[in-house]
């Protein structure tokens, strides 16, 4: 199956905007809050995550109230929503970051996040780390797999409920 990241993420953002922000979209939020070590898998990462953050840090403006070592506290400025941008160090000059989005005054408009998140990029250990073939199967297994047309279409569902075509 094709493992390639979805070039058309710019259109993905540019749907997230138009309908208000991305901190709407609970399978956005889902995505950006992936922690592999649900999984057992805590020194592994999904390129899914550090492709979408770095679309929504150039896009989505943050009100920030505090810097730390290793995350920014803020506001989204167009929700409200409050973000902890986050990143961890997990070895050498090899980080993950994960964004914990905790949604604002407004309404969702995205549909639910149900079940296992898909992955549609590369599942890689962020660490070097000694697997056998067998660990990194079940590793790369965890979760649904998507082609990059399907990932975006299931990332920019729209709620069921809000008449919408996503």
């Amino acid at each position: 199956m094709d493992t390639a990241f979805p070039a058309d993420l710019p259109a993905l953002f540019d749907h997230y905007l138009s309908h208000g922000c991305p901190c709407r979209f609970p399978r956005f939020r889902a995505t950006v809050a992936r922690d592999l070590g649900e999984v057992g898998a805590s020194q592994w990462d999904v390129s899914d995550i550090s492709q979408l953050l770095t679309r929504f840090d150039e896009r989505v403006p943050l009100i920030v109230d505090e810097r730390a070592d290793f995350a920014t506290h803020g506001r989204c400025s167009i929700c409200n929503a409050q973000v902890v941008r986050s990143w961890a160090p997990v070895f050498r000059d090899s980080f993950r970051e994960r964004a914990k989005i905790t949604p604002g005054p407004l309404p969702d408009l995205g549909a639910e996040a149900l079940g296992p998140v898909p992955v549609c990029g590369h599942i890689y250990a962020a660490a070097p780390v000694q697997v056998t073939k067998d660990e990194r199967n079940r590793i790369e297994h965890a979760y649904p797999r998507l082609t990059p047309q399907d990932w975006l279409a299931y990332m920019a569902a729209g709620r069921a409920d809000s008449g919408r075509r996503a």
